[in-house]
């Protein structure tokens, strides 16, 4: 899968495309599109956050050993979610969202701006807190 990784992200794209013009279309399903950015948000949370915390991961070796290296020994970074796995979540979350429009039970009538807001204040707080924590660490 790797190999086609400028593809695979065109194909969401175009799924997202999709799914803003059936938004666009029907106006409606706000819950489902804030419930789709909010899943969103937390899967580009955990693509930009470390598997293992910096700051801990000497504490997480089971047994004693003596130091191996110096404090500023090159860490490749892993991430706790893997952009193949973001781009199949992500990917699967769009269309299980498009499927969601077409079911006029799941239209929940909601003021959306105040879901607008909430999702911007979100994204700032979330935001601060991984950058707190990234340059902490």
């Amino acid at each position: 899968m790797t190999p086609y990784t400028k593809i695979r992200w065109v194909i969401t794209l175009l799924f997202l495309s999709l799914y803003v013009l059936r938004i666009a279309y029907v106006q409606g399903f706000h819950i489902i599109s804030y419930a789709l950015a909010i899943y969103l948000l937390s899967l580009f949370i955990s693509s930009i956050s470390p598997r293992v915390d910096p700051a801990y991961a000497d504490l997480l070796d089971e047994e004693p050993s003596l130091p191996r290296t110096e404090g500023d020994e090159f860490r490749p970074f892993i991430p706790r979610l893997l952009e193949a796995n973001f781009w199949y979540c992500a990917t699967r979350a769009v269309i299980i969202s498009i499927l969601c429009t077409f079911v006029p039970f799941l239209d929940i009538p909601v003021f959306w701006p105040i879901l607008v807001l909430y999702f911007i204040m979100l994204f700032t707080v979330m935001m601060k807190r991984q950058i707190k924590v990234t340059s902490i660490a």
